[in-house]
């Protein structure tokens, strides 16, 4: 089976005023964190970069991440994935399943990343969910791939989700969970004991 990553990089951080995905966390990049366990499985890696891509470009050449730029990454994380798996088809047009995962969540275990790709052997849509949240990081069959092409805005892919959502099978993770979008998160983060 052809598989594919797609890391969303591309936001602006607004709430926190700094790119997000360089705040350090034992003592690497939360961006790095991230990377080390998604290369744990050896393939494709893709990084949608565009508010901070000056800053992150460098870190993805490093990791050999195969980076794309959303010149339209301000219209939302929807204008991000389209960007995204239109290039990954375009340079592997055989795939047939893409997971996507966010650059801000460096708490995932590795275990959950395993969980979602051994079930997408068996469904067509795999979402995660953390308590009450449900989402990313999430792995698509290439019969959705068309909705994905077809997003915009800031709802990312909640709008595939709702319309295949007999297809969806959830992967849930009894880990507390969160993304950093704030200073408060990051000092949450920080403090956490949690290890992955």
């Amino acid at each position: 089976m052809h598989r594919a990553i797609l890391l969303l990089c591309a936001g602006n951080s607004s709430r926190l005023g700094r790119a997000k995905q360089l705040l350090e966390w034992n003592r690497k990049s939360i961006l790095e964190h991230i990377i080390e366990q998604l290369q744990h499985f050896q393939i494709p890696l893709f990084a949608v970069t565009g508010g901070y891509q000056k800053e992150i470009s460098p870190l993805l050449q490093k990791y050999n991440v195969k980076e794309i730029f959303c010149e339209d990454w301000a219209r939302g994380m929807g204008e991000s994935i389209r960007c995204g798996i239109r290039s990954i088809l375009m340079e592997t047009p055989e795939t047939e399943k893409i997971m996507i995962a966010l650059s801000d969540m460096p708490l995932i275990p590795q275990a959950h990343f395993d969980g979602l790709w051994e079930r997408a052997l068996h469904s067509k849509i795999v979402i995660s969910q953390f308590q009450e949240v449900k989402g990313v990081p999430a792995v698509f069959d290439r019969a959705f791939f068309t909705d994905l092409l077809k997003l915009s805005g800031d709802q990312g892919a909640k709008p595939v989700l709702q319309k295949h959502i007999k297809n969806v099978s959830i992967l849930a993770s009894e880990q507390p969970f969160f993304d950093v979008d704030t200073e408060e998160d990051y000092q949450k983060l920080l403090h956490s004991k949690l290890e992955i």
